[in-house]
């Protein structure tokens, strides 16, 4: 047992000899391992020469006096997956080129494109230029043949609307024709709203339109309240109003609880709900456009009159609803309307197509927590 350990201590002290050695100690190359290193000094302090400033300031770049303008290029576009957008300078031409795999488009998307207003158009070509040439004939065709009054506002409902949506069978162009001169024939019945439209295609290239509301405020002054065009476009404007397919629909036909699909239908058979819930009503039941007829004010903050949009709505809506359902659960408003029977999730579509339908934004919103929706 001595003899084991004191050979195991004997070999520990040699290889501590070996590791503290001066041929190993801070030298990785064996082949230089045999040579000894001596110390002949130590390295002066170097110090760099300081060097006045040459380079321009960026205010004596931006002046560029001697420089001749030759071509700008404002681009403003989205960049699709597999998709590239650059310029390059082509200097046999002198002229900068723009290069790009995106989709071309025909002439007439071109034409729609550039009588929309100029703060949407992204959003336009980027749909555009994934629709076929059919597709995109049949949506550019709305646009350059509408009179300039409605141009933002079917613009705007193709650009929000999905590809998909646009390329299928469930939609219809005149739809959204329907949809922008029905809200301009509700304006023209109501006193208590005005849509304003702020410049033209031909006066302003980002023109638009929005709602301009008179209300009583919680002093009892009659005021005006003009909203947001995002909040215009986006809740009064737009056709769809939360999961439905927008479409005219068929209201005597039960709507299927999976596909949601079964009940559309062209004119005359189907409707779209900005006209059905508006200048239609069913037998025993009031007409929604009378009712709003009399309202002087969007919104009575001091709830000193009853007359008010807001409350002549509700009213309308606990008169044509009951708040039950049976097994069929619809999400189109018109189907909606004609059953007069719904839970939260009813309640909310028809409620907020009703809104749009009497030029007020409105949308639903669903709660996290529990199934439950309201506006």
């Amino acid at each position: 047992m001595k003899t084991r350990l004191f050979i195991f201590i004997v070999l520990i002290l040699f290889i501590a000899s070996i590791l503290n050695a001066e041929e190993v100690r801070g030298c990785t190359h064996k082949e230089i391992l045999p040579k000894k290193f001596t110390v002949i000094g130590q390295a002066e302090v170097y110090n760099p020469v300081i060097r006045e400033k040459t380079k321009k300031d960026a205010n004596e770049i931006s002046c560029r006096e001697d420089w001749e303008l030759i071509e700008t290029y404002d681009i403003d576009s989205f960049l699709r997956r597999g998709k590239y957008l650059g310029v390059e300078f082509n200097s046999i031409e002198q002229n900068i080129e723009i290069i790009t795999n995106f989709e071309e488009l025909i002439p007439e998307a071109v034409e729609a494109i550039d009588r929309s207003p100029a703060w949407m158009r992204a959003d336009l070509r980027n749909v555009f230029r994934q629709l076929s040439d059919s597709n995109q004939a049949a949506w550019a065709e709305i646009i350059n043949t509408m009179s300039d009054l409605y141009i933002d506002e079917i613009a705007f409902s193709i650009a929000n609307s999905s590809v998909a949506y646009l390329s299928s069978g469930y939609s219809n162009p005149n739809m959204f024709v329907d949809n922008a001169i029905l809200m301009y024939i509700a304006d023209s019945n109501l006193d208590y709203v005005e849509i304003v439209d702020y410049g033209s295609s031909t006066t302003d290239e980002n023109y638009y339109s929005t709602t301009l509301y008179w209300k009583i405020n919680e002093s009892g002054d009659m005021v005006q309240v003009e909203v947001p065009k995002e909040i215009y476009y986006m809740y009064l404007v737009h056709p769809k109003i939360t999961d439905e397919i927008a479409a005219y629909i068929d209201p005597d036909i039960i709507e299927n609880n999976y596909s949601h699909t079964n009940n559309i239908a062209d004119p005359p058979v189907g409707y779209f709900w900005r006209n059905f819930l508006y200048n239609f009503s069913d037998t025993g039941y009031p007409l929604l456009k009378d009712m709003l007829a009399l309202c002087p004010v969007v919104w009575d903050a001091s709830l000193t009159t009853s007359d008010d949009a807001i409350l002549t709505m509700t009213a309308w809506i606990n008169e044509s609803m009951s708040f039950t359902s049976n097994n069929e659960r619809p999400h189109q408003p018109v189907r909606i309307y004609r059953k007069h029977i719904g839970r939260c999730g009813e309640h909310a579509d028809l409620t907020a197509a009703v809104c749009r339908s009497a030029l007020i934004p409105c949308t639903s919103i669903l709660a996290i927590s529990k199934d439950h929706t309201w506006n």
